[in-house]
């Protein structure tokens, strides 16, 4: 295992990624979601300080359809990945 994972770091620019243990998202958003967020973290079994890359991949776990709030947050990755992707071609 140790040899995998030396390999992995040596291939993999910046790997492991640092992960932010404060994150503080849920505070950041509108009043009227933050109880819909806290009660999909619940039914998620997630934590209240989870990243939102961890929140969008249990999200993504999730079997059968879609909440309106599911739809949202994948739709919000969706968004902060094209965005960022054309900041980084506004840059170079």
């Amino acid at each position: 295992m140790r040899t995998l994972i030396d390999f992995t770091a040596s291939r993999i620019k910046d790997w492991p990624r640092p992960r932010n243990q404060t994150s503080d998202f849920i505070n950041e958003l509108p009043v009227e979601l933050q109880q819909q967020i806290r009660d999909l973290l619940g039914r998620l079994s997630l934590p209240e300080n989870v990243s939102f890359e961890d929140l969008v991949w249990a999200v993504r776990q999730q079997q059968g359809v879609l909440s309106e709030l599911d739809t949202a947050i994948l739709f919000l990755d969706e968004w902060q990945k094209m965005y960022k992707k054309a900041l980084l071609k506004k840059l170079k």
